[in-house]
């Protein structure tokens, strides 16, 4: 049994560094700062998996126990078990963001966009990672439960999913707030999602106030208790960043941001 363990362990490891090294393979090719890189899928990583740690011994402020028995009721053939959790949440967010930086995967080999792209990436990351799953050595049992919520996390990071499905909450706070708060290149980010955004969209806009400042305006969104709020942050052990004032409100087209601030 600890060999199986030692085995399964090695096994799911080795899926995480191979998505960190396609985030490094494609940045290296993009040549720009950027977002939705290694940077982004560690810290999602450690905010989830702090989230799911804490909440096995009993510190569980988004209620992910219930999350997981409410999954597992409606998902008799795909249940996974308490124990199985960390490695499945430390995989979805491995593989939730890889198709923001390619179209598909096919026998193995990865086929990169030629700039990051948005539109339809939690789809594309979803078939992504069933590919990568599905040709992984872990074991067929441990595929065919493990992937439906693989692919149901990888869902519901999107920016405003409808609907309060099981882990949607959790999901979007170790994303975009787990994100903003544990990123080590939390400086560098916002400028890097500009560049992503830009270059899908020349025209595109934003609103600099809310984009520094996002941790501040979207976590009272997702959780609208402070108290709850305060939980989650001790877990982590960090407090908000430091809120970046005299920022434009209005919209504004990101190129003329770029070019009048880099």
């Amino acid at each position: 049994m600890e060999g199986e363990k030692r085995s399964e362990k090695t096994n799911y490891q080795e899926i995480i560094v191979q998505c960190l090294g396609w985030h490094d393979e494609f940045d290296q090719r993009w040549g720009k700062d950027s977002f939705h890189n290694r940077h982004h899928i560690e810290a999602t990583m450690k905010a989830a998996s702090t989230l799911v740690a804490k909440a096995m011994e009993g510190n569980d402020p988004l209620g992910i126990l219930q999350d997981l028995k409410d999954w597992n009721d409606k998902n008799p053939d795909s249940e996974v078990n308490k124990d199985e959790l960390p490695t499945v949440v430390s995989l979805a967010f491995a593989l939730h963001d890889l198709g923001n930086i390619a179209s598909g995967l096919k026998n193995g080999k990865i086929t990169f966009l030629d700039k990051y792209q948005a539109n339809g990436a939690e789809v594309r990351s979803q078939e992504i990672a069933e590919e990568v799953i599905n040709k992984s050595i872990l074991s067929s049992g441990q595929k065919q439960r493990w992937l439906p919520l693989i692919k149901h996390l990888i869902g519901q990071t999107t920016y405003q999913p409808q609907g309060q499905e099981p882990f949607g909450l959790f999901a979007r706070v170790a994303d975009q707030i787990g994100n903003g708060v544990l990123n080590i290149k939390r400086d560098e980010m916002v400028d890097g999602l500009l560049n992503e955004m830009v270059g899908e969209n020349p025209d595109a806009t934003f609103k600099p106030y809310f984009s520094y400042n996002f941790v501040y305006e979207r976590f009272p969104q997702l959780v609208p208790d402070e108290a709850t709020r305060e939980k989650i942050l001790g877990i982590w052990q960090k407090n908000l960043p430091p809120k970046k004032e005299n920022l434009p409100s209005k919209e504004i087209k990101i190129r003329n941001w770029l070019e009048n601030n880099s």
